[in-house]
């Protein structure tokens, strides 16, 4: 009979403990509660595996599909119901009448079926396990009256989202179900209509990825985020920064106008300046992009400014994809590449249900990512007209993006007030930062790579060390 080495395997099992946050896991001895028991230590490893996977999910805001709403409706539903857990099931339990009226609701405002099939869904799913709900109850006294979504409660209810709280557990119970079944339609509703805080977040916190060191880069062309500094260290640097901007006398630079933009006929929404300072490219809201020669060279067509049209709507966001093509997107859902030898459209990407806010480039990898009001990011390359990554994870639009310097993250700002930053090659996210308190209109990371800064619409502008 062969030996076993316990020792050995005390080893590799504080090991996995540890890259699973059990800090109380130590090389020599590790303890279980004995309030745990194995069962559940096997379940919450199976959760956490499940939810530790990709967040990468398809989810095209496509219309509302009668069809799609009863599947997976009727799915969850009976998921909440066969819950274990009685709090677990008790606050899923919440979410039911919400998720089902604002299902109602867009099937009535998209005309998807008829009103009759529409009002038996309703009727239909209003059993059971789901709890009294007055706006149910009046939607259903309405009937399949035509002015339905313009009834003073219906308007109220879907004027702003409606906030659910839930214990942590729960959460995760309820991220592990839609990353595990097919519920696209479903996730969209929730997205859209229903507010559902992280418990764990808590001021500016950061949710941290135990498993980055296990990720399929190599550490010859990977460049790992750095670990947080200590916060004393942090705030002092910070004060220091501040005290060197307000002591810096102020130098004006010597400018010169190249071009006004009349306010009235041809209001500027969006500009870049290419990498030497030699070409400028601005969008317009009439759904137009100008770009001018800025040196005495002419641009490669041979003059001095071009008009390139193309958009059906406004610009939203443009930028030189090197010294090679510039990119713009639209509130017409499209990204348009204009290559620099003839500054003609030659290929035009679909892929977002929204407007495309933001762009960003990948110079290592030659990629380019977008985010849109479709609650989506999505990475592109220039060769395909189709997204080969999808990014989702935001609870409102995303709208500032920026890769870090390695190109294997990208940074991300939202209309939820959060901040979260991704791994590209698996699409995970490795940081959930939050603190703004109003949407996050920039964001930028510092050249050296450790430091990432914010700005949001109350009026802050945040440095996070470390990130």
């Amino acid at each position: 009979m062969s030996k076993v080495d316990l020792q050995g395997i005390r080893q590799v099992v504080c090991s996995y403990l540890r890259r699973r946050n059990y800090t109380s896991a130590h090389e020599g001895t590790f303890e279980v509660s004995a309030e745990v028991s194995v069962d559940e230590m096997v379940k919450r490893a199976e959760l956490s595996a499940r939810l530790s996977q990709s967040h990468v999910l398809t989810v095209n805001n496509a219309p509302p599909d009668l069809a799609a709403y009863d599947q997976q409706f009727s799915r969850f539903k009976n998921w909440v119901s066969k819950l274990s857990d009685d709090r677990a099931r008790t606050e899923l339990g919440q979410l039911l009448p919400l998720i089902l009226s604002h299902m109602y609701l867009d099937l009535v405002g998209a005309s998807s079926g008829s009103r009759v099939n529409n009002y038996k869904f309703l009727k239909r799913h209003y059993t059971g396990n789901i709890s009294n709900s007055n706006l149910i109850e009046d939607l259903l006294a309405l009937g399949t009256c035509s002015d339905l979504l313009g009834r003073p409660s219906v308007e109220l209810f879907r004027s702003e989202k409606s906030e659910v709280s839930l214990a942590r557990e729960t959460l995760n119970q309820l991220r592990a179900y839609l990353i595990s079944y097919e519920s696209a339609q479903l996730l969209q509703v929730i997205g859209q209509w229903i507010c559902l805080p992280d418990p764990s977040i808590s001021g500016m916190t950061a949710e941290v990825d135990s498993d980055n060191e296990e990720g399929n880069m190599s550490k010859q062309n990977s460049e790992a985020l750095p670990e947080p500094p200590e916060e004393a260290n942090a705030a002092k640097d910070l004060a220091a920064a501040l005290a060197t901007v307000k002591e810096s006398p102020v130098q004006p630079m010597p400018m010169q106008a190249f071009f006004v933009a009349n306010s009235k006929t041809k209001p500027v929404a969006c500009a870049s300046l290419d990498d030497d300072a030699s070409v400028v490219a601005a969008g317009l809201e009439s759904g137009l992009c100008e770009v001018w020669s800025l040196t005495p060279d002419t641009l490669a067509t041979g003059n001095a400014h071009q008009t390139l049209i193309g958009h059906c709507g406004p610009v939203r966001a443009i930028a030189w994809y090197l010294d090679r093509a510039l990119l713009s997107s639209s509130v017409d859902h499209t990204i348009r590449l204009w290559p620099n030898e003839t500054l003609n459209c030659n290929a035009v990407y679909r892929g977002h249900n929204g407007v495309v806010h933001a762009l960003s480039i990948c110079r290592q990898n030659l990629y380019f990512s977008s985010a849109s009001d479709d609650l989506t990011l999505k990475l592109w390359s220039p060769e395909f007209c189709h997204p080969i990554r999808t990014f989702a994870g935001h609870m409102k639009a995303p709208t500032a993006l920026q890769f870090h310097r390695n190109g294997l993250y990208l940074a991300s700002g939202a209309r939820d007030n959060t901040v979260r930053i991704w791994n590209v090659s698996d699409g995970r996210t490795v940081r959930l930062l939050s603190g703004h308190e109003g949407t996050i209109r920039s964001v930028a990371f510092h050249p050296d790579g450790r430091t990432l800064v914010t700005a949001g619409d109350d009026m802050q502008v945040s440095r996070i060390l470390g990130v």
